[in-house]
């Protein structure tokens, strides 16, 4: 006997996983999790940080967006660090960072529109 005519019903269950695009997902606690989990899942993500850069008389804070490229067991501390590449300015170079100050360049990437 066939079934009815039409498109087959959907059967749900199917395997769920996080999606960046929810805002649950930048949670720092869920990212702090995911990140001791999976070091290497933020690879290529987006970071920003706030830079003091000289003009002359003045210093202002200006925020830079770079990239994560790597992440690395520490030498010293017996952690993991990320190592985040900057494009532009005086810090045009790799710069290291540890678990909870990635966590917080990421949700500020995410909430300056860089993600």
């Amino acid at each position: 006997m066939r079934g009815p005519p039409g498109r087959p019903r959907f059967i749900g269950g199917g395997m769920t996983r996080e999606d960046p695009a929810s805002s649950d997902f930048f949670d720092p606690n869920n990212l702090l999790r995911i990140l001791t989990a999976q070091p290497g899942r933020a690879v290529r993500w987006p970071f920003a940080q706030e830079f003091d850069v000289d003009e002359g008389s003045s210093t202002i804070r200006e925020h830079r967006v770079g990239q994560v490229v790597g992440c690395r067991m520490s030498d010293t501390d017996g952690v993991f660090e990320w190592s985040v590449s900057f494009l532009h300015g005086d810090h045009g170079d790799t710069l290291y960072y540890q678990v909870e100050e990635l966590v917080t360049g990421l949700i500020l990437a995410r909430t300056m529109g860089a993600a």
